[in-house]
C-alpha cells in the first residue's frame, strides 16, 4: 500500500499538503499549497499525484526500480507540455531519504468541476444544448493534436484514459485534460486491467494491446456518447460497437456530425479515424456543412458561447527575447497562456540536463510563429539572443513566400534593428498593443486552419 501523505506534510521544502482529494490504484491526489508562490493576497494551489507502486510489496527490487524510472521518464515528458486545454505539470518530486517510498509530480490546480459530476448533477442539460458539447470536443482533439502531433518532444504521446472525470470545465467553459499520469509513447503496450469504461478494445483484451492515436479517439468518442445520454459500456465493445450503437440521434446534431463521433468508436482501430488532426477537420467539416443546411432550411443552430465556439488552432508561440527582459516576457508568456495561444519560454519549457542550444534550435522550428521581444537592452546585447534572431531568420527563410513567421515586439521604445525591419512591429508598450498582437496571431491561427 502506498504511504500516504499527510495533512500539514511538507515537501521539496515548498509545498504543503492540505487533503487528500482523490486517487486509485494510479496513485493518491493531493491538494497541496505552494509556498513560494503563495502571497499575503492570493494562496496559490497545487495538486500533487504519487506514484502508486513504491511500497507494493510484491515487487521486486528489480521491479520497483523500472516502475520508478519510468514514472520519472513520464513526469520529464510532461514537464514540457504547454497546452491551454491540457493541465500543466509543474514540478517533479523525487524519492530522497527525507522522503523514502514517495515520488510525486506536482500540477497546476484548476478551479472547476470534472464532466462526470456535470452528468451525475443533471443540472446542465447538455441533450439540449449539443453545441456546448460539440466545443468541448473540438478544444480536447485540439489538445490530442498536440500531443500526439506536435509536441515538443518531437514523439507521439497517448492520453490513455480519457472520461469524462478527468476532464475539468473552467468557469469560462474551456476544458482541460487532466490525470496526465497514464501518457505513454507511440508504441506502448498497455495492461488490460483497468476501467473498462471509455477504453477501446485494444485496451481490455489480451492480444493486440499496442495503443495509438485511434485509442484516445475512442474514448473521447464515448464521452461524447456519455455526455449526450448515450452510454458505453465494456459489454458493448465485447460484442463490437457496430452490434450495440448506432449514430447519434438527437435533435439539433446532424447526421454529418454524428457520424464523426461514430466513426471514432468503431471496434477495428482501422476503421476509425487515423489521427486527431484529421478528426478534428471533419468535425468542422461536418458543422458547416449542417450550419449551411440549416441555413437554407431556416433553422439556424443556437450560437455556442464564445469559448467554446472557437475553432482556432493553438497556435505554438516561440519567445525569442534578451535575460535583461525575463520578467516583461515572462507576463507576456503567460498572458498568451490564458488567451488561449501555446508559447514557448526558456525558463518554462527548458528541463534541467537538457541540451539548451538544440532544445531551443528544435522549438524554434517546431513554431508557428516567433515573436522577437525587443527591447533597448537585447538590441545592442551580443550573445545567445542574437544566435536565436537568426535562427528565426533562417527558418523565416525556408518558408514559402508571403509566409509570417516573425513578428517583432518592441518592449519600449527603440530602432528595430535592420534585418528585422522587413516586418511591421507590434508596439507592446502603448495602450492597446498587445491587444493588437493577439488580434494578429488569431488571424494567422485562422489562415492556418484554412
Amino acid at each position: 500500500m502506498v504511504q500516504k501523505l499527510l495533512p500539514s506534510q511538507r515537501l521539496k521544502g515548498r509545498y504543503k499538503v492540505v487533503s487528500r482529494i482523490g486517487g486509485g490504484s494510479d496513485g493518491s491526489v493531493y491538494l497541496s499549497v505552494d509556498r513560494a508562490s503563495t502571497t499575503d493576497f492570493r494562496t496559490e494551489f497545487v495538486v500533487i499525484k504519487q506514484n502508486p507502486f513504491l511500497l507494493d510489496k510484491s515487487l521486486s527490487n528489480e521491479e520497483r526500480r523500472e516502475l520508478r524510472d519510468a514514472f520519472e521518464r513520464r513526469v520529464i515528458n510532461l514537464l514540457r507540455l504547454s497546452h491551454p486545454n491540457i493541465v500543466s505539470v509543474i514540478d517533479y518530486i523525487p524519492e530522497s531519504p527525507l522522503n523514502e517510498n514517495i515520488q510525486c509530480l506536482v500540477m497546476k490546480y484548476i478551479e472547476g468541476d470534472d464532466l462526470q459530476t456535470i452528468i451525475d448533477s443533471k443540472k446542465s442539460d447538455l441533450k439540449a444544448n449539443p453545441e456546448r458539447v460539440l466545443g468541448w470536443a473540438e478544444q480536447i482533439l485540439e489538445a490530442l493534436v498536440y500531443l500526439h502531433e506536435r509536441n515538443p518532444s518531437g514523439d507521439s504521446f497517448f492520453h490513455c484514459d480519457i472520461k469524462p472525470e478527468n476532464i475539468i470545465l473552467t468557469e469560462d467553459d474551456k476544458v482541460v485534460l487532466v490525470d496526465l499520469v497514464s501518457l505513454l509513447p507511440t508504441g506502448s503496450i498497455i495492461s488490460s486491467e483497468q476501467n473498462r469504461l471509455y477504453r477501446a478494445p485494444e485496451q481490455l483484451g489480451k492480444d493486440d494491446r499496442v495503443i495509438d492515436a485511434s485509442t484516445d479517439l475512442f474514448a473521447l468518442g464515448a464521452t461524447v456518447y456519455s455526455l449526450l445520454g448515450a452510454h458505453l459500456t465494456g459489454a458493448d465493445k465485447r460484442k463490437g460497437v457496430q452490434d450495440s450503437l448506432v449514430p447519434l440521434d438527437i435533435p439539433r446534431i446532424s447526421h454529418e456530425v454524428s457520424t464523426v463521433f461514430y466513426k471514432s468508436l468503431q471496434l477495428r482501430r482501422g476503421d476509425r479515424w487515423r489521427s486527431a488532426s484529421v478528426m478534428l477537420q471533419a468535425l468542422r467539416e461536418a458543422q458547416a456543412k449542417s450550419k449551411g443546411n440549416s441555413l437554407e432550411s431556416g433553422t439556424a443552430l443556437k450560437s455556442p458561447s464564445r469559448q467554446h465556439a472557437s475553432s482556432r488552432r493553438h497556435l505554438q508561440i516561440f519567445l525569442c527575447h534578451s535575460s535583461q527582459d525575463k520578467a516583461a516576457v515572462r507576463k507576456i508568456y503567460n498572458d498568451l497562456r490564458n488567451d488561449g495561444f501555446a508559447p514557448w519560454l526558456d525558463e518554462e519549457n527548458l528541463l534541467p540536463g537538457e541540451d539548451w542550444q538544440y532544445t531551443i534550435s528544435k522549438a524554434v522550428r517546431s513554431s508557428d510563429i516567433c515573436v522577437v521581444c525587443l527591447s533597448k537592452h537585447s538590441i545592442t546585447k551580443s550573445g545567445y539572443v542574437q544566435k536565436e534572431i537568426k535562427l528565426a531568420l533562417d527558418v523565416a527563410e525556408e518558408k514559402p513566400e508571403g509566409t509570417i513567421f516573425i513578428i517583432p515586439a518592441r518592449l519600449e521604445p527603440c530602432e528595430l534593428p535592420e534585418r528585422l525591419s522587413a516586418w511591421h512591429a507590434a508596439d507592446l508598450f502603448v495602450t492597446g498593443g498587445y491587444d493588437k498582437l493577439v488580434r494578429g496571431l488569431r488571424l494567422l491561427a485562422d489562415r492556418l486552419d484554412n
